[in-house]
């Protein structure tokens, strides 16, 4: 029953997603959205922020969670929206990986023990929380240069959008209703300016995300095919030369 609520069940379902999917990204997102649902049903009632109601909410309303969605929208919607789930989910680790880990501001679970979860429960949360965050930023690499020039300044702009939205819309209508602060960094005990700066910090991440993703698809992209293309001229040119 222990490894049933830890989630170890979810994990074996990867390859049946993936031999369904044929994605190893699209199998990914799905096995940790299931394994964070997963997790809430069984501990949320750990958490005294959340009540019942809200433990099945809280798994859907993270900025981590937009990612998800964006990643659903490129594959089953419409292709434009790749470079905007890059430059999410691109925000999500980097913001992940300063702030919650270098800076140890932890989201605000309280319950995360080895005495409620055992040993191998608790390290096998813990990885898939820090491949949650992770993960799916690499694997979008892995697509970037089917779709040339998408990083342009109107798809940073419709991600600072988004987020924008989701902070407005959707954190923090959530965080009035039940005082789940997510993150520590966010709660009663974190100074107003410690607050902003760690939201303009989330925002300056997709930034980053923004011109990583463009260096990144100009030079090993464009950069790689226009080479390519130019050394196929100078071979086509030598041979009609030879002739």
């Amino acid at each position: 029953m222990t490894l049933f609520k830890n989630g170890f069940h979810i994990i074996n379902l990867y390859f049946p997603f993936y031999l369904l999917l044929q994605d190893h990204l699209l199998a990914s997102c799905i096995i940790f959205k299931l394994f964070s649902i997963n997790y809430y049903i069984h501990y949320g009632q750990y958490n005294f922020h959340l009540t019942y109601l809200t433990k099945y909410i809280r798994p859907w309303v993270r900025l981590s969670d937009t990612g998800f969605y964006y990643i659903l929208a490129y594959y089953f919607y419409d292709e434009s929206f790749y470079s905007i789930a890059y430059i999410i989910n691109g925000a999500i680790f980097i913001s992940y990986w300063v702030i919650m880990i270098g800076l140890n501001y932890k989201d605000n679970d309280n319950f995360h023990s080895l005495l409620v979860m055992g040993k191998v429960g608790y390290i096998l949360e813990r990885f898939m929380s820090v491949a949650s965050h992770s993960l799916p930023f690499f694997l979008l690499h892995s697509d970037m240069c089917e779709y040339t020039h998408s990083f342009n300044e109107n798809n940073l702009y419709q991600s600072i959008k988004w987020m924008l939205l989701w902070l407005c819309l959707i954190y923090v209508p959530y965080v009035y209703y039940t005082h789940d602060y997510i993150y520590s960094i966010m709660s009663t005990k974190t100074s107003i300016i410690i607050k902003f700066v760690g939201i303009i910090f989330v925002f300056f991440s997709a930034f980053i995300s923004w011109k990583v993703g463009s260096i990144a698809q100009n030079y090993y992209c464009i950069h790689d095919h226009d080479s390519f293309t130019n050394n196929m001229d100078d071979q086509i040119m030598q041979s009609n030369d030879n002739m």
